[in-house]
């Protein structure tokens, strides 16, 4: 048989499991400590990056305004302001040499009806859109014709805008629509 003697008092077991347990804190709070100063050096590096990557792009921009500057283009908010006017002039241009007046035409007369008259057809080509006036018999052949532009794949949007009945009884309209010329003729 085996004696043990132990002649520790519980004052020392308790100042070692503090020691213990103080350790490990201390070990914990190291390990963060040491993860935060990681934290910090990366941060700060990708900071500097930034940095030089702010100073590269604000070098570039101050050569391409140097460069259109002595290519005589004022540059400041009102300058582009003129230049973003000029360019909606002239795409609105475009726009109007590359519509097909001939195709709108084809296309009207396959769907206005007898007994209508077209007065007036008024395009509006920032919007796409087509106002049209005329006169019509009677009722039913505005009715006809409201029909006939709704079935064609050339107009959309179709809604009847005005309409009244003149001194001389016929009835006087205004269709506005969304006219395709884009469209694959069939």
């Amino acid at each position: 048989m085996k004696l043990q003697i132990n002649l520790a008092t519980r004052n020392d077991r308790k100042e070692r499991l503090t020691a213990l347990a103080l350790f490990s804190l201390l070990i914990a709070l190291v390990a963060v400590g040491s993860f935060q100063v990681l934290v910090f050096l990366e941060a700060r590096a990708e900071q500097r990056d930034l940095m030089q990557i702010s100073r590269s792009v604000s070098d570039s921009l101050s050569a391409v305004e140097a460069d259109l500057k002595g290519r005589g283009l004022d540059i400041s908010p009102d300058g582009l302001d003129r230049w973003a006017q000029r360019v909606g002039v002239i795409n609105e241009l475009l726009s109007r040499r590359a519509f097909s007046w001939t195709r709108l035409l084809n296309d009207l007369e396959a769907a206005v009806p007898r007994n209508i008259s077209i007065i007036r057809l008024q395009p509006r080509f920032s919007e796409g859109r087509m106002a049209l006036n005329g006169r019509a018999l009677s009722l039913k052949d505005l009715t006809r014709l409201m029909i006939r532009i709704e079935d064609s794949s050339a107009f959309q949007d179709v809604f009847l805008r005005d309409q009244k009945t003149d001194r001389e009884g016929f009835i006087e309209f205004t269709v506005e629509f969304t006219y395709h010329r884009d469209r694959r003729p069939a």
